[in-house]
């Protein structure tokens, strides 16, 4: 009998359990969902606009350095920064397209976190 009595409180006990672990997983999901677009949103701003800051950086010593070769300087610098510049603001595209999309999609960002949480 004590076995019996011991496994009814359990069952009970898990009843229990489960019933407030649904009430707090059903309480937490929206925060989650929120918190998830706005990492989603933030990382992808700021990721492009570090790339952004070096393409922005990279343009002004292009700049500088073409103004000092047009004073004699022998400088092979300008047309690498120039590039450089270039080539980092392709590669900020990504990150505001990205960013663009947890702000005006915010389902479709979901569903792609989800989506790689439960593989």
């Amino acid at each position: 009998m004590t076995n019996t009595n011991q496994i009814n409180e359990t069952l009970i006990w898990l009843r229990d359990t489960a019933s407030e672990l649904k009430d707090f997983t059903a309480e937490q999901a929206p925060l989650y969902a929120q918190e998830v677009i706005a990492w989603e949103f933030w990382s992808n701003v700021a990721g492009g606009a570090l790339f952004a800051l070096a393409a922005v950086i990279s343009s002004v010593v292009a700049r500088k350095t073409w103004h000092w070769r047009e004073y004699g300087g022998m400088h092979p610098c300008p047309c690498r920064c120039a590039f450089f510049a270039v080539l980092m603001l392709v590669l900020a595209i990504p990150f505001a397209t990205l960013a663009a999309k947890a702000q005006l999609a915010p389902r479709v960002v979901l569903v792609k976190h989800f989506k790689g949480v439960v593989r």
